[in-house]
């Protein structure tokens, strides 16, 4: 379960981070 959740984690922080810096 570990292994699935981690990766969808990791994706959805680093779209929030594409995201939102650029609007900075």
């Amino acid at each position: 379960i570990i292994n699935v959740i981690v990766p969808c984690v990791l994706i959805s922080f680093v779209a929030v981070l594409v995201y939102f810096l650029p609007a900075k």
